[in-house]
């Protein structure tokens, strides 16, 4: 399965940002980087279903918590 189903995601949260009703921030966390890798492989296979429905290349910003 992809997205918020794959095992080792801790949250998969969509967030539609106030004044903008076409601009979505999807906060994302995985229990490793391995879980990472394999919702990152599994996303690229269904980009093409993705693509259609973007305005543009989505900003991808890494985080560590702390």
């Amino acid at each position: 399965s992809t997205l918020a189903s794959e095992e080792g995601t801790l949250s998969y949260t969509w967030h539609q940002k106030q004044g903008e009703p076409d601009t979505f921030i999807v906060y994302e966390k995985y229990a490793s980087a391995e879980a990472l890798k394999i919702h990152s492989g599994n996303l690229a296979q269904h980009g093409a279903k993705f693509a259609g429905l973007l305005a543009g290349r989505p900003e991808i910003i890494a985080m560590e918590e702390i």
